[in-house]
């Protein structure tokens, strides 16, 4: 094998006794063969650590390595990516899985493209049980052409992580995950990302839906974070669009929950202006006319 086409696939794990063994083999049975599984335990008090020395103790390629303190998910992310050697490097969250042929289709796509592009693939979510994936639900599709889709991440993070490969060459550009963000490090980096390099969607990834991680997946702190990270980009009309948007769903969100006065003290701490908050509330109003719309009218 050429070391140049080394992944390092980087498995981030907490607590993750119950799918870490499935989402390790699920790497270590690809059909592509050049990658080092970073297994970066972020102070697991469960049975991760002897499940995956077990699993090491059976494949070199997986190393393993445990930090002394708990860190948000972008340290822990940056202290794995430290570990890591190869000239390209994917991530696999401990509770997902990919398909056989995932490397073999990223890699095949983004031969010769180090400078110019990144990989992310088809996600199909599945609820909990790995046994509750179903050969239709897979769709068989086809390479899409490297293209741009920095526009479309300011509509929003639509990239799965767990789906993700990029070179050392995007690295160095990228640098590191900016550990200010808690909850949306990924959108952050991603945006840095597609800012500099275009994009190619192959292969495929599950995505495993369960209690943590649908916990996390609408909080105040996301929204707060997302806002935070386009302001940086506010000079673009689809990021004024995308933030006066996620202004709306912020504040009715706070208003469901009833958080009011929370929802009054990051207003003025961050300084959002009230503007774009007037402006998210009329698309919000008519994104869901229209929704209805075409309801009314199938209904007819």
């Amino acid at each position: 094998m050429d070391d140049s086409n080394l992944v390092s696939v980087v498995v981030n794990c907490h607590n993750s006794e119950q799918f870490i063994e499935e989402c390790i083999e699920s790497i270590v049975s690809q059909s592509y063969k050049n990658f080092e599984i970073i297994v970066w335990d972020n102070n697991s008090n469960d049975l991760t650590a002897s499940i995956v020395h077990e699993l090491s103790r059976q494949d070199t390629r997986i190393k393993y390595f445990r930090g002394e303190n708990f860190v948000p998910l972008g340290a822990a992310r940056n202290l794995a990516i430290q570990k890591s050697s190869g000239s390209w490097i994917a991530f696999l969250d401990s509770d997902d899985l990919w398909d056989h042929n995932f490397l073999s289709d990223q890699m095949g796509a983004l031969a010769g493209k180090e400078k110019t592009a990144f990989g992310y693939g088809y996600v199909t979510e599945f609820f909990q049980d790995s046994k509750t994936i179903s050969s239709n639900k897979k769709e068989n599709k086809q390479i899409e052409p490297e293209i741009s889709v920095f526009d479309k991440l300011l509509k929003g993070n639509f990239i799965y992580f767990s789906s993700l490969v990029f070179s050392r060459e995007a690295l160095y550009f990228l640098n590191k995950f900016k550990e200010e963000f808690v909850q949306a490090e990924d959108y952050e980096l991603l945006l840095r990302l597609a800012s500099k390099f275009n994009a190619i969607q192959i292969g495929h990834a599950y995505y495993r839906l369960h209690k943590s991680n649908l916990s996390k997946r609408q909080t105040s702190e996301l929204y707060i974070e997302s806002l935070d990270i386009l302001k940086s980009y506010l000079n673009q009309r689809r990021a004024r669009l995308s933030f006066a948007f996620n202004f709306a769903k912020f504040a009715i969100f706070c208003v469901k929950s009833k958080n009011y006065v929370f929802f009054i003290r990051t207003v003025r701490s961050q300084n959002y202006s009230l503007i774009y908050l007037f402006f998210g509330l009329a698309i919000v109003a008519g994104y869901r006319t229209a929704k209805y719309s075409r309801i009314i009218r199938k209904k007819l």
